[in-house]
């Protein structure tokens, strides 16, 4: 019988030691509510990609590695609209957050809580399975993108790999109308640069063209 105890307390052990083994890395930091800019969306590759890393993980031989992504402290993740790795979504039904609590074209310039509620940490051990290269994107599907900081969280070793990561999408392009955001009077107003695609949504919610005065 205290064979069997001390069998079953080095398996727990054994257990404990596996799930607590976890490597993190921060694979992006947290990007404000922006307005999507079409021309840019549509000529990146792949279609809409606003962030981009890549990380090498060197995975061990013996038994299966654990990973998943999650946003700080391995807590909810949110991203407008989704994230792959490898090109393969992670994120149902083509995004990374639960709900909308607010029109995000009100926030502009905003962190992402402001408007979203997020999701929870995406298990991502069956895309992660052995050594080797792995693409974390971030897409824009239009109106507005934006995210939490997103990080990775593995039983591999992390190596990461330095690569220039694309512009991101501009805020100001030629054609945008300067418009007064008003945010309903609850923050302040803001004079912003929106593409011609987002003002309409700006002016339903109250706000008004041509700079704010001072």
């Amino acid at each position: 019988m205290k064979i069997k105890l001390i069998s079953i307390a080095i398996c727990v052990l054994a257990f404990a030691t596996v799930t607590a083994a976890q490597n993190s890395i921060k694979l992006f930091d947290p990007i404000a509510i922006t307005v999507s800019d079409y021309n840019t969306m549509q000529n990146s590759s792949p279609f809409g990609m606003f962030k981009s890393t890549q990380v090498y993980l060197s995975c061990p031989t013996a038994g299966r590695p654990t990973s998943s992504v999650s946003g700080p402290n391995g807590g909810a993740l949110i991203v407008d609209n989704t994230l792959t790795v490898n090109d393969e979504n992670l994120c149902e039904m083509g995004k990374c957050f639960s709900s909308l609590v607010a029109d995000p074209g009100a926030y502009v310039g905003m962190p992402v809580e402001m408007a979203y509620t997020g999701i929870a940490p995406i298990n991502i051990s069956r895309q992660v399975t052995t050594s080797g290269l792995y693409t974390f994107n971030l897409l824009d599907f239009g109106y507005t993108f934006g995210s939490s900081a997103i990080y990775l969280n593995t039983s591999c070793t992390i190596i990461p790999i330095n690569t220039p990561e694309p512009d991101p999408i501009p805020t100001t392009t030629p054609g945008d109308s300067v418009v007064c955001h008003r945010d309903n009077g609850t923050r302040g107003q803001q004079t912003l640069n929106v593409g011609p695609s987002a003002v309409a949504a700006h002016l339903a919610h109250g706000d008004t063209l041509g700079a704010c005065s001072q």
